[in-house]
């Protein structure tokens, strides 16, 4: 699959210009929520943006839907795995 994307990114030069923009904007919502710090609102909002562009990044790379979604809940029990470890912690500290 990534040949042929190299291959399709080469042969379209705006598609490669698509998913450079694509990545300066995840990159620039994670910059804006470490330099907010940890709040969890803000945070939200802007993983939410920059989890919208990932998909579309994605589907410029011909990733199927279902294989976008998948990553996505991948991405999502990871998390809720660390929320659950970092919580269990915190219990086993204050008792």
């Amino acid at each position: 699959m990534r040949r042929q994307t190299a291959e399709r990114v080469r042969r379209e030069p705006g598609l490669g210009q698509a998913l450079m923009d694509v990545a300066d904007v995840v990159a620039d919502m994670a910059q804006r929520v470490q330099l907010n710090g940890p709040e969890v609102t803000y945070a939200s909002e802007k993983l939410g943006h920059a989890l919208y562009k990932a998909a579309e990044g994605l589907a410029l790379c011909d990733l199927e839907v279902r294989e976008v979604i998948e990553e996505a809940r991948r991405g999502h029990r990871h998390g809720m795995c660390l929320r659950e470890g970092f919580h269990d912690s915190r219990r086993v500290q204050s008792g």
